[in-house]
């Protein structure tokens, strides 16, 4: 009852533990980057056995397009939680060009992202069910607009990357008493790579 008058703040984005393996989701900047068509996806599947366990699933496509002096791509995730679901469809572009001794793009995703609750089943702890709540969702799903944006500079040696998803932070009413807004997720990359042998790097 203390913080019942507050809100409640959480990270919003699907989060992977191999992140080092899906750098195109958090940044379109990586979009075309290693010079050929590259498929990629994850299937993550948490807390097994148990009822509304998290499972999140991301596929990713791109490839390199000289005649638009960069990369594009294709990123689609879907992540569900409980009764919430989200599914995020973006395409992704990114510019490229030389500058010193390494690479430097400039990254855009633009695209759409499926948010809400499904097959809710809300129980009141007296065991009655909630579904007749007017101030609680049930079976709502809004569609909004996203953006993403994203740096990337690297060499030889080194890379380093910023960028930002939800740049616009569109708000998904699910009734007239609950919504969800969108909030900008900030992430920075970097990495250092150290030549072991010819044919062994460490990064």
């Amino acid at each position: 009852m203390l913080f019942a008058f507050f809100g409640v703040y959480a990270q919003q984005d699907a989060h992977f533990t191999q992140y080092m393996n899906n750098k195109i989701f958090v940044n379109p900047a990586f979009a075309g980057d290693k010079g050929a068509i590259c498929l990629s996806g994850i299937y993550r599947h948490q807390w097994t056995g148990f009822d509304g366990n998290p499972k999140t699933q991301n596929f990713n496509v791109d490839m390199p397009v000289d005649f638009l002096r960069g990369g594009i791509g294709l990123s689609i995730t879907n992540d569900q939680l409980g009764f919430e679901k989200n599914l995020g469809i973006n395409l992704l572009y990114a510019y490229k060009t030389d500058l010193g001794a390494g690479n430097f793009s400039l990254g855009l995703s633009l695209g759409m992202l499926d948010k809400g609750l499904v097959n809710t089943d809300w129980i009141y702890p007296d065991g009655a069910s909630g579904a007749n709540d007017p101030s609680i969702p049930n079976d709502e799903q809004k569609i909004v607009p996203d953006f993403g944006f994203g740096l990337l500079y690297s060499t030889d040696a080194f890379f380093v990357s910023l960028s930002s998803s939800h740049l616009v932070p569109f708000e998904v009413e699910l009734t007239s008493s609950s919504s969800i807004k969108l909030k900008n997720h900030i992430y920075l990359l970097g990495g250092y790579n150290i030549e072991l042998s010819p044919e062994l790097q460490l990064q």
